[in-house]
């Protein structure tokens, strides 16, 4: 049978048990497209959507994941044209265009609804923006640094 390399072992016997997450304190990380489709049904199946994965791409900072959708009705026509500025697409691209693109996404900490992680703290993206330029990081075991926000 296979055991653990003891590497491993080692790090798990001296570390405090727990879930494995924490979410990120709120503020401006960059971020990068893993996944994304345009066109999706909504989770009623009501209407459609564009729906991305996003993961935090930042020095010092863990691989979150995020999710981020935007509903395809008129009253979210603003949120699609964020989206797709923030990644310095086009409304002709496609969904390949957006794998491994990178934007800032604003962190706020809110409380999961439903489903097994009801009531559990979860990061919510507020807003997306085009990179700035420089990204502040942490380093080492330093908690992730947020990037300055650009538009302030």
């Amino acid at each position: 049978m296979a055991k653990l390399p003891q590497a491993v072992a080692n790090r798990a016997a001296s570390a405090e048990p727990s879930g494995g997450f924490q979410v990120l304190e709120p503020g401006i990380y960059q971020v990068k497209v893993v996944e994304a489709h345009l066109d999706v049904p909504t989770r009623d199946g009501a209407g459609r959507k564009a729906s991305f994965r996003l993961e935090v791409d930042q020095d010092g900072a863990p691989k979150r994941k995020l999710f981020w959708d935007v509903s395809h009705a008129e009253a979210a026509a603003g949120l699609m044209a964020m989206t797709f500025n923030a990644f310095g697409l086009t409304f002709e691209s496609d969904e390949d265009e957006f794998l491994g693109e990178r934007a800032l996404a604003d962190l706020s900490v809110g409380q999961s609804t439903g489903g097994k992680y009801n009531g559990r703290p979860r990061n919510e993206i507020v807003s997306l923006m085009p990179l700035s330029g420089v990204v502040a990081s942490g380093a080492g075991n330093k908690p992730p640094q947020p990037v300055e926000d650009p538009w302030s």
